[in-house]
């Protein structure tokens, strides 16, 4: 839910400038994605959590799941480089460089995670992105966002 609060108050901020509409449509994406994968829980298998054995089939709820968080997640990517590009034309060379590398990241990570591997090395470099990921979005709401300095 606060991703979707961060959307709307980025949609205010960025009213009117490059970036100000896919930007934060792509963050709501993003959050509804989030709030549906979690309200549409994951079937066990294939190892994870551990113990669990691997599953040929999946419930309505895991289906779900899987739609919610896809479609949140290349919402994600994307608002990663529409915000690169901003960030780019604006001469924030820096938090352009960060948003279209941590695009990248993920993409690469997810992309793994979704090809059904349960590596360990597989698994730690998706942690590592939602990390990379949640750092990206914090960095660029900040960047975006009215500030009050002492």
């Amino acid at each position: 839910l606060l991703v979707l609060a961060g959307a709307v108050g980025c949609r205010r901020a960025l009213r009117a400038q490059r970036g100000g509409t896919w930007g934060p449509i792509l963050l709501g994406v993003y959050g509804l994605g989030r709030v549906g994968a979690g309200c549409f829980p994951a079937d066990p298998g294939q190892g994870f959590p551990p113990g669990s054995p691997a599953t040929q089939t999946l419930s309505r709820a895991g289906v779900l799941h899987f739609a919610f968080g896809g479609a949140g997640f290349y919402a994600l990517i994307a608002a990663c480089f529409v915000f690169g590009s901003r960030f780019l034309r604006t001469g924030r060379k820096g938090l352009a460089w960060f948003s279209r590398a941590t695009g990248a990241a993920f993409f690469a990570a997810f992309a793994a995670v979704a090809s059904g591997s349960v590596s360990p090395t597989v698994m730690i470099a998706f942690y590592l992105a939602v990390a990379l990921a949640w750092a990206w979005h914090t960095c660029v709401l900040w960047q975006i966002g009215p500030h009050r300095h002492p």
